[in-house]
């Protein structure tokens, strides 16, 4: 699918330098022209891909989330929790070595030297943890009331449609809000749609609670995404900006996983066991618990708000062209009541000139 696409879809490159390196190759190498450069490319290809920066990484997060969801079922004392975490610890951290000292490292370190970059990775992993967290455990919880898998798809449907609306309008809200203004108004509709989750039990209405919780909050997600996204890519040097996509995409990843299941998981089960709320169906929990993790999401949203306020340094191609075009209004302005200052000072001094 990806290669018919990308051959339909992508520019067709200049054909004039590929003759013309084709024709230096020949000249080089008669018996086969377009040899060498195949080869060099599949030689360069594998160069960069880094196969010991993956093989600590990938397990290292697969096993780091397999503990953190498991802790509570099996105990964290106990010795399959402890040596995980422990192996997990151990691969992740030789791989941050690694990725100091390799020459093709898959993470590039220096990225991680921009605090502006760092935080924005924060936003990322804190919109995916609350996206994945309300969006389970909210199938969970709808699922308990007695609805049929079908049915709780279908009380989904205007997730769907709101997330595919509001992400098309919020890529272009962005270019004319300016970053910081998309990042306060999505953390600002999250908040109170996560909220609003928490307000749902068995005899609650759909409508009341549900539907709005569902269009305020993966609106307000979808917002803070995609300018994440932007900022993340125009923050970094052209050479940088895929690995920088690279990154943010495995932040989001990593937030979902860990921090949005595995952590709240194992928040949502350590309320069951304080409150004695076990006796529950299978899969299900109790509703303080579900209050818990929605309650942990609107402090995941409201540590993103902050963020978003006061630390984050939004660059200049994001600040937003509404902004722009009201200081450049003002500039005009302040010179005209300055260019006339100064003609009649001008006039004044010819006068005083013309007596004397």
């Amino acid at each position: 699918m990806v290669i018919p696409a990308a051959v339909v879809l992508l520019p067709a490159g200049d054909r004039s330098r590929h003759r013309a390196a084709s024709t230096e190759g020949s000249s080089n190498d008669e018996a086969s022209p377009n040899a060498r450069p195949i080869i060099k490319s599949i030689k360069e290809r594998l160069l960069r891909f880094d196969a010991p920066g993956i093989s600590l990484g990938l397990p290292g997060i697969i096993i780091l989330t397999f503990a953190l969801t498991s802790s509570n079922q099996d105990g964290w004392g106990s010795p399959e929790i402890i040596s995980t975490l422990v192996v997990s610890i151990c691969l992740l951290l030789a791989f941050a070595l690694y990725q100091r000292h390799a020459s093709s490292a898959i993470l590039p370190v220096h990225l991680f030297k921009s605090s502006n970059f760092n935080l924005t990775l924060v936003l990322a992993i804190n919109t995916y943890a609350v996206r994945q967290a309300c969006t389970y455990f909210l199938t969970v919880q709808l699922q308990s009331f007695g609805n049929s898998p079908i049915h709780t798809s279908i009380l989904f449907v205007p997730l769907g449609v709101s997330a595919l609306i509001s992400n098309t309008i919020a890529g272009r809200l962005v270019p004319i809000l300016g970053a910081r203004t998309m990042f306060i108004l999505g953390w600002s509709l999250s908040i109170p749609g996560v909220l609003l989750f928490s307000f749902i039990e068995d005899n609650t209405s759909y409508w009341r609670f549900t539907f709005p919780a569902m269009i305020l909050y993966i609106a307000g997600i979808g917002a803070v995404y995609i300018t994440a996204n932007f900022v993340v890519v125009s923050s970094a040097s052209k050479s940088d900006q895929g690995a920088a996509a690279g990154v943010f995409n495995v932040a989001l990843q990593v937030g979902g996983s860990i921090l949005g299941l595995a952590v709240l998981t194992a928040i949502a089960q350590g309320i069951e066991k304080k409150y004695g709320l076990q006796d529950m169906p299978p899969g299900a929990l109790s509703h303080v618990a579900y209050q818990s993790v929605y309650y942990s999401c609107v402090i995941l949203c409201v540590i993103g708000l902050v963020i978003s306020i006061f630390c984050i340094s939004v660059p200049e191609s994001m600040a937003g062209s509404i902004w722009k075009r009201k200081s450049v209004s003002r500039v005009p302005e302040a010179n005209t009541r300055h260019g006339s200052s100064l003609e009649g000072t001008e006039l004044q001094v010819a006068t005083a000139m013309a007596r004397h």
